[in-house]
């Protein structure tokens, strides 16, 4: 019971070192580069490049991960990312070579958070205490406190601080990730239940761009249109706090909503309030009020995402690992891919560009709760 105790701890502290180290750099990534005098259009172009690298390595690091490990890719991952976490503070204030060290970065830092999540759904079976929704709700923890405060202190110190607040969490998190145990995969048994499996997810691709594009036009235009607005480092970090805090009580509550609801009534309910939180954005608010508005993330985002994961977890074997790279990759790349593109081409107000992306959202939504099966049962299995 001990050992099963302290494996939840280290997993635990995994998942807050990264998520803060994540939030330290990508979440103010945008605002930096602004301030360094980079255009929109020269940031839409970093975050597309990104974008591509991340789609890409998607579709061979999940056979690799099937072949080695989950755990053995994360280790890889997080140690190839450090040095190109310095380098990114150290590069010249051209678009060259902020992509030559943004590029490797995302790589290997954004395929850590798709492989960290197939550990946590290998190690369930060692100890049924380690699910996946409170493990995000905690990396979700660990990104509001540090967002809360690393705003302001990044308006004072400087925005180059933020490449040594990643490097550092990263290099712990690595060092604990190094005592974790491969891991179960789970039984194939479990893909004969209804709406489990790869072809359940397949059938959701469609919904999963719809709407998850929506939420990465968020997160690409957000920092932006702050600064549009006459915000800045202090606005971003209060954003990105509250994205954090917001999913943390839905993310917690997952396993006894799951017990009490179907998992088609829990994402239909986070698509409907993936689309009021789009439309929201289209509203000429201020910049506060536009961080005051991200505290919906966690009906919209909290309620999708763990609804995927748990389909996922149904995999077995390597179609897991397999499955959790093509959802990372549709859901991380792809979509940001979409998002950063409508960000280099838009014509208008920033804000304007939420009116599509919420009709997109809505017709997503409908072909979720459509898909998903009318008889999916209310008991979480992973």
């Amino acid at each position: 019971m001990a050992q099963e105790k302290t494996l939840s701890c280290r997993l635990s502290a995994v998942y807050v070192l990264y998520y803060a180290g994540y939030m330290a750099c990508f979440s103010f990534l945008s605002v930096y580069l602004s301030g360094r005098g980079f255009t929109a259009g020269q940031i839409a172009a970093v975050n597309t490049g990104t974008a591509l690298v991340n789609f890409a390595s998607q579709f061979w690091m999940g056979p690799l991960a099937a072949r080695r490990s989950p755990r053995w890719v994360l280790r890889l991952c997080m140690a190839a990312a450090l040095p190109f976490g310095l380098l990114l503070g150290l590069a010249p204030a051209r678009l060259e070579t902020v992509l030559a060290a943004v590029l490797p970065l995302t790589l290997f830092d954004f395929t850590s958070l798709g492989q960290l999540d197939a550990l946590t759904l290998r190690l369930n079976r060692l100890d049924s205490r380690i699910q996946y929704s409170r493990m995000r709700a905690l990396g979700g923890l660990s990104g509001a406190v540090l967002s809360a405060g690393l705003g302001e202190i990044l308006a004072r110190a400087g925005m180059g601080a933020m490449f040594g607040f990643h490097t550092g969490a990263l290099a712990l998190a690595l060092l604990l990730v190094r005592t974790l145990p491969d891991g179960n995969a789970v039984s194939p048994q479990k893909t004969e239940r209804p709406g489990a499996g790869p072809l359940s997810l397949l059938r959701l691709l469609p919904a999963g761009i719809l709407l998850f594009a929506g939420w990465r036009v968020v997160l690409a235009f957000l920092p932006l249109l702050l600064v549009e607005q006459g915000g800045g480092s202090r606005q971003q970090g209060v954003a990105m706090a509250l994205i954090s805090v917001s999913t943390i009580p839905v993310l917690a509550a997952w396993p006894r909503l799951r017990r009490r609801f179907s998992l088609r009534a829990l994402m239909g309910f986070g698509a409907a309030a993936m689309v009021l939180r789009l439309a929201g954005m289209a509203l000429p608010l201020n910049a506060w009020e536009l961080a005051v508005l991200q505290l919906a993330e966690g009906l919209s985002y909290g309620l999708l995402q763990p609804g995927v994961m748990e389909l996922i977890g149904r995999c077995g074997g390597a179609g897991q690992a397999r499955a959790t790279a093509v959802w990372n990759g549709v859901q991380m790349a792809f979509c940001s891919l979409l998002a950063n593109g409508l960000l280099a081409v838009w014509p208008g107000l920033l804000r304007q560009a939420f009116v599509p992306a919420a009709a997109l959202a809505a017709v997503g939504g409908v072909w979720l709760t459509m898909t998903l099966s009318r008889n999916d049962t209310t008991e979480q299995e992973v």
